[in-house]
């Protein structure tokens, strides 16, 4: 198991049922299942050198989400990141590991084009807050 992901039987009783949520919200909305637009790039247990490489936490630089990575519907270049988010030049080996692996992804399209809850999402992250769901 990697970094500390327990099995769903190990978590709490709470941890065990948000998740079951949220794979009924994914199927609901046909959210990819492996990986979305939300996906913290440091943290994809499906992309081996982020476990492996401690590099991949370009979170310092402000780049966390997989959706920083997209312009429009297309991967950003590593030159655009580097000077978005003066990611150092050493890292394009990294880039050049993480871009394979998710355009080869069997759910590509859809993670290229975000669904209106990962679209919602997204603008909550970026401090659009929009109308409040629950108020004070």
């Amino acid at each position: 198991m990697l970094r500390g992901h327990a099995p769903i039987k190990e978590m709490g009783q709470w941890t065990a049922a948000t998740l079951k949520i949220w794979k009924k919200i994914q199927s609901g909305f046909g959210l990819p299942k492996k990986c979305s637009p939300l996906t913290n790039i440091g943290y994809m247990r499906t992309f081996m050198p982020s476990n492996l490489d401690a590099g991949f936490k370009w979170s310092e630089h402000g780049l966390t989400s997989l959706y920083q990575i997209l312009d429009k519907d297309n991967l950003r270049t590593f030159e655009q990141l580097k000077n978005d988010f003066h990611i150092p030049k050493t890292d394009f080996f990294r880039y050049l590991q993480l871009r394979p692996f998710l355009t080869t992804q069997k759910e590509w399209e859809k993670f290229r084009k975000p669904t209106p809850i990962e679209n919602y999402l997204i603008k909550l992250k970026l401090g659009n807050k929009g109308p409040k769901i629950v108020g004070k």
